[in-house]
């Protein structure tokens, strides 16, 4: 009976290491926050961690050293592996930063996300699966997502990726917005009644703006 316990709690250790984005994405479906979504899987695996080290250490006939030992030893083994395989980024404790009304924008409605990207940049090409979720989750979000550049011919490639999700456009202004950017791209501006509130670079975007965008 023991060993299949064991057995049990190995593999269920095993699928939520496996489904740690699955997951997440579900909880995020039934309406969890974008940052407990991210703490889900990994709360499981310490829990699995606890069952696992007490169902093996119960295989030792007397509480002794050895018992305590295996419990220590094992029990944060599950998150570990799953840490080392789907990490947690500092970014997605990230609040970004407070911006003031000085800051330029080129804002088409008055509540929005503005991305500032430039052409042929992989990290703003792959940002757009982000946002595409993003968009897919808050239908009310206005996604501007602007090239700093005044070739049309460089939108193609965002735009196929897009693929009409949110609107795709060139700057008014390339210096003004690379300024605004901070020249690090991709940046994202939260726009509020017409005015940024808060800005994160590429490695700051994680849940917890996921959570702040969709308030």
């Amino acid at each position: 009976m023991r060993i299949a316990i064991l057995s049990l709690i190995i593999i269920v250790n095993t699928l939520v290491i496996l489904f740690i984005n699955e997951i997440e994405l579900h909880c995020v479906n039934n309406h969890f926050s974008w940052l407990f979504s991210k703490m889900v899987p990994y709360l499981l695996l310490v829990i699995g961690g606890i069952l696992l080290a007490i169902v093996l250490s119960g295989f030792v006939p007397f509480f002794n050293l050895l018992k305590k030992v295996i419990q220590i030893t094992v029990f944060p083994l599950p998150f570990l592996i799953g840490f080392a395989i789907h990490p947690i980024y500092q970014a997605d404790f990230n609040q970004g930063r407070q911006k003031n009304a000085q800051t330029y924008i080129e804002n088409e409605t008055k509540d929005e996300l503005m991305v500032i990207t430039i052409p042929n940049c992989p990290y703003c090409y792959n940002s757009i699966q982000t946002l595409k979720t993003l968009a897919n989750k808050n239908p009310k979000l206005n996604i501007n997502f602007i090239v700093c550049s005044t070739d049309p011919n460089k939108l193609e490639t965002y735009k196929n990726e897009v693929a009409g999700a949110f609107p795709i456009k060139l700057s008014k202004d390339m210096k003004k917005l690379a300024k605004t950017a901070d020249f690090s791209f991709p940046a994202f501006v939260l726009v509020r009644d017409g005015k940024p509130t808060r800005k994160w670079s590429n490695n700051e975007f994680g849940a917890r703006a996921f959570d702040q965008i969709s308030e």
